[in-house]
């Protein structure tokens, strides 16, 4: 009994609440990624958004395959005291509570997200209003799955 709670003790996640929830448990340094707009997206054809994280930069790009893409731009990441940032915009509080609002970005949910690559179990849904803006959700130990970016919305279509 001792080692079970021991072992809960020491995972991030600790309820839905968001009791010791850590914007750090939802970011990764690297990633490759590629979203798609969402299924009731009304306008062009669906689209693939490309993002490889390296070395505090996200590089974004537009396009079928990422060897062919157009470059989008490139944004900072970084995780710092106060929490997770891109382009020196708060998007994820360092502590991550339901209503907490800081820096221009509040925390609006902490639980599942079903998104275009399937369901995660615990998201921190976030709503920016400075800088980055937009609605953002992160998958805790993988990063963003849903984004608002150029006037759409951006689902996870696949991850590495």
């Amino acid at each position: 009994m001792g080692a079970l709670i021991q072992l809960l003790a020491c995972t991030g996640s600790q309820g839905a609440a968001g009791a010791g929830l850590l914007a750090e448990d939802f970011v990764a340094e690297e990633l490759f990624m590629e979203f798609v707009t969402t299924p009731d997206d009304t306008g062009e054809a669906q689209q693939i958004l490309h993002l490889r994280s390296d070395s505090g930069l996200w590089s974004l790009r537009l396009g079928e395959r990422w060897s062919e893409a157009e470059p989008q731009g490139q944004l900072a990441v970084a995780l710092e005291e106060e929490g997770y940032k891109i382009d020196g915009a708060l998007v994820l509080p360092a502590r991550l509570t339901v209503g907490q609002t800081t820096e221009g970005t509040t925390v609006s949910a902490l639980g599942e997200l079903e998104v275009w690559y399937g369901t995660f179990p615990m998201v921190a849904s976030v709503e920016v209003s400075e800088g980055f803006e937009g609605a953002h959700h992160f998958a805790e130990g993988i990063g963003p799955v849903r984004l608002e970016l150029y006037d759409r919305t951006w689902d996870l279509a696949y991850y590495e």
